[in-house]
């Protein structure tokens, strides 16, 4: 089929390169890229996949859980695969089973990478900005590494990119424009349906996917020659997607259950989102400029500001600004949000960026605007190389095999780059404050830090045998382990909320120091022991390793 889809060899030959570099980024992502980039992939996925598996007890699960507002539709579809899975593989070590997740969602995004990327082929013929978006869309530093997570950012954001190329796909029209309205365009409506079956899913996988369709749906709907048609089909398929979430949302809450609803109700209604933070309405602009390694954000900003202005009447854009500004209207934001956009994002800076440079060019005929207009080519084109060799860096150091100890110096060489883009090397919890878990107000030390300071330790966790942890059960057994440590193999020390008075001793004051602070930390098999009757022993098994950590002070101590 491919053979044929291809206009000229060397675009076909062009995009099998690429799609082969990016598969292999992709894998190696899966592979290097441990821990999560926000926790939610762990307790809102693995944790939900854990709890259908081992049928955990409800008060053991997180809030969303007793709220009913997270859909179950990913963490069912891992725990169906896993299921297939197990009868070819011995499914009995966590870390394994991490891995074949991130697998499966990384060969899954490759998947809507190819099939959006051919899309495009169809929109611009093969050309300058569909070359570029390609190795962008496959390469970046970015998309591998998102693509192994197990977020529900990842799979809606793939669900959206098959939902936007099977559209492109379902055309009848032979010249069609993208920047264009009112064009009366016909629809092979098996196609149309599928668009709308992987809109719905993009949904029932991240409710805020709603906010892609309605952009996307009002343009096909000003460019539809049969709208009611299109509305009937496209919207009906959304529906069965919605009805299949909520058979599937049902049985794993065990009764009847609309998720979407409590989700709006507990989130909106109840404000209970805006508890975790309110961010300004231009708060997605300054994420978009500074999430990237500079300079890449001033383009971004360019892009989007030239593309409003020449091709305003985009697909592409409207379908970008509707899930931006719809997110701008909820108080509780975060960075993370905006992933499901960020592959749409690509041909729509792809097109600005290439339509100045064709404007510089065409004005180079004036004499006296020759010398700037060399300059400023001059340094976008630095600037673009600058952006190529940091993506280049960070993608080799993503896909490393980053859980080597001796890598610790990419967080002192990344601080170049902003702060996020070197998240993909650090699996850190967010920082807590000592009185905000334990209640009391000694003056804990964090690396000889206050009590009014908060604490960091590089999260490790999902390596396995890197850390062994010990679970005190008494001040005494502690000081015994202690003085007798030559005996035992041991990173760090951590107490719960049973033995936290162990800090309140002159034998912490004297030799020990708080080095991370969590109450939201999984817990692993072959890491954690208790620690009893002098006696070190193994307390957990794979049921535990997909839960919640109590609260729980990390501490070493020294003479």
């Amino acid at each position: 089929m491919l053979h044929h889809y291809f206009s000229k060899l060397s675009n076909k030959k062009y995009f099998f390169f690429i799609a082969i570099l990016g598969l292999f980024a992709n894998i190696l992502s899966a592979y290097s890229t441990l821990g999560y980039f926000q926790q939610d992939e762990h307790y809102q996925i693995l944790e939900f996949m854990h709890n259908l598996t081992f049928n955990t007890s409800p008060d053991k699960m997180v809030w969303e859980y007793q709220s009913q507002i997270r859909p179950w539709f990913q963490p069912f579809s891992y725990f169906l695969s896993l299921k297939l899975l197990s009868l070819f593989f011995n499914l009995n070590d966590p870390f394994f089973i991490s891995f074949l997740i991130r697998l499966e969602s990384c060969l899954f995004a490759f998947i809507g990478q190819c099939i959006f990327t051919l899309a495009l082929y169809k929109i611009f013929n093969g050309n300058k900005i569909w070359k570029i978006s390609t190795g962008i869309i496959f390469l970046f530093y970015i998309f591998p590494f998102l693509s192994a997570r197990t977020s529900s950012e990842n799979i809606s954001s793939t669900f959206i990119l098959l939902s936007f190329s099977t559209f492109i796909f379902s055309i009848k029209d032979k010249i069609f424009h993208i920047s264009e309205l009112k064009q009366n365009l016909s629809f092979h409506h098996y196609g149309l349906f599928l668009s709308g079956l992987f809109s719905g899913l993009a949904f029932e996988a991240r409710f805020q996917s709603a906010f892609f369709i309605i952009g996307f749906a009002l343009w096909i709907l000003f460019n539809s020659k049969r709208k009611f048609k299109f509305i009937l089909t496209y919207f009906s398929a959304i529906g069965i997607c919605i009805s299949l979430g909520t058979l599937i949302d049902s049985y794993c809450y065990r009764k009847f259950v609309f998720s979407p609803w409590n989700y709006f109700d507990y989130n909106i209604l109840k404000g209970v989102a805006a508890n975790f933070g309110v961010s300004p309405f231009y708060y997605y602009i300054n994420i978009l400029s500074d999430f990237f390694a500079p300079p890449l954000g001033f383009f971004i900003i360019l892009g989007i500001f030239i593309s409003i202005i020449k091709f305003r009447k985009s697909i592409l854009l409207w379908s970008f600004l509707s899930f931006v500004g719809f997110h701008s209207l909820i108080g509780h934001k975060e960075e993370r949000f905006l992933f499901p956009i960020f592959i749409l994002m690509v041909p729509i800076l792809c097109q600005s960026i290439l339509y100045l440079y064709q404007i510089i060019d065409d004005n180079m005929k004036y004499q006296k605007y020759l010398f700037a207009l060399k300059s400023l080519k001059r340094i976008f084109n630095i600037s673009f190389i600058v952006i190529f060799i940091n993506s280049c860096l960070i993608l080799f150091f993503t896909i490393y095999k980053v859980e080597n100890i001796s890598f610790g110096f990419l967080n002192t060489f990344a601080q170049r780059f902003k702060h996020h883009d070197i998240k993909a090397l650090e699996f850190l919890d967010k920082n807590v404050e000592t009185s905000e878990y334990y209640g009391f107000n000694k003056d804990i030390q964090c690396d000889d830090k206050t009590k009014d300071s908060k604490c960091d330790l590089y999260r490790y966790f999902y390596i396995k045998n890197q850390h062994n942890f010990i679970l005190l059960n008494s001040n005494e057994e502690y000081i015994h382990l202690f003085k007798n440590k030559d005996k035992y193999y041991y990173n760090y020390l951590y107490l719960d909320k049973n033995n936290i008075d162990f800090v309140k001793t002159n034998f912490y004051k004297d030799h020990c120091k708080t080095v991370y602070l969590s109450r939201s930390i999984p817990i692993y098999e072959n890491e954690f022991y208790l620690f009893q009757n002098s006696i070190l022993k193994p307390i957990l098994n794979l049921k535990h390793w997909y839960n919640r950590g109590y609260a729980n002070i990390f501490i070493k101590c020294s003479n």
